[in-house]
């Protein structure tokens, strides 16, 4: 943990880019320092002060019963994602292009019916729900800028409580949605 020397941060939003990159590049000396490692990719947890939360569905019905695969349930997790994101508006996202810090599946059924998975299932009409947290573009600019200046590169960006959540709660009990 460092303390920036000036308020380099408001609310999770970037201000100062250079007094931020020093901080980061402070944490990556003694984590190197530590590991014996060159760190070049690392994750990050963004505080998501702005963020905009949105449900999407997707439906698919076709004329013929079919097996639905994993690529089949991802194609429909996309559908309902951009549904999501359409309902996202520019006042929420202070005009610029939302970016997903993450979702979840929280519905998934077949015929009507609900499931908790829908891969290798058999079926015509498959739904599903899912729910979605978008971030403003800037904030994770601001981020991105920020890595850079300390000679790194972002390898996966989600929200500090979904961190919180996949680092203490075990995997069996996190379908809390």
């Amino acid at each position: 943990r460092v303390e920036h020397s000036q308020r380099a941060m408001f609310d999770g939003q970037v201000h100062d880019v250079d007094e931020a990159a020093k901080a980061v590049q402070i944490i990556r000396k003694e984590l190197e320092l530590k590991t014996g490692l060159k760190l070049q990719k690392v994750a990050v947890a963004a505080a998501g002060r702005t963020l905009c939360t949105e449900t999407g569905k997707a439906l698919r019905e076709e004329a013929f019963p079919m097996r639905w695969e994993k690529q089949d349930v991802l194609a429909l997790e996309m559908e309902a994602l951009q549904e999501a994101m359409a309902k996202t508006t520019s006042a929420e996202m202070d005009s610029s292009y939302p970016y997903c810090v993450g979702y979840s599946t929280v519905k998934q059924e077949l015929e009507g019916q609900s499931l908790t998975s829908l891969v290798g299932q058999r079926g015509k009409k498959a739904e599903i729900k899912v729910v979605a947290t978008f971030l403003p573009r800037t904030v994770v600019d601001g981020l991105v800028a920020v890595l850079e200046r300390a000679e790194l590169e972002m390898a996966s960006l989600t929200l500090e409580p979904i961190a919180a959540g996949q680092a203490a709660i075990p995997p069996d009990m996190r379908r809390l949605n």
